[in-house]
C-alpha cells in the first residue's frame, strides 16, 4: 500500500518525526543516498579484492575492517550482502 503525499503532509510528518527523536524525511533521504554511495564503494572494493585473487572471499571481513575501520558485524553484513547480491555484470566497467 502506498500513498501520494502532498508537500504539506510530508512537511508535517517530517516535523512530527523530528520532534519525536527520529530523522526528518530530508535527513532520511540524505542517509539513504549516503549509504548507497558507501555501499557501492565497499562493493567495488570487494570486487577488486576478488579479482586480485589474493584471498578467499570468505576471509574478506578482516580486510573491510582494516581498510574502512568497520566493526566485525558491520563488515560481515557488507560482505554477506555483496555475496548475496553478486552479479559480475554489475562490475564489467570497474577498473
Amino acid at each position: 500500500m502506498s500513498k501520494d503525499w502532498s508537500k504539506e503532509q510530508l512537511e508535517a510528518v517530517s516535523q512530527y518525526m523530528k520532534i519525536h527523536g527520529q530523522m526528518s524525511y530530508e535527513e532520511f533521504c540524505e542517509f539513504l543516498a549516503d549509504w548507497e554511495t558507501k555501499r557501492q564503494y565497499y562493493w567495488n572494493f570487494l570486487e577488486r579484492l576478488r579479482r586480485s585473487g589474493v584471498i578467499n572471499m570468505f576471509e574478506a571481513t578482516s580486510y573491510l575492517m582494516e581498510k574502512f575501520g568497520l566493526s566485525k558485524s558491520e563488515a560481515s553484513k557488507i560482505l554477506r550482502d555483496w555475496m548475496k547480491n553478486y552479479n559480475p555484470d554489475d562490475y564489467k566497467d570497474l577498473k
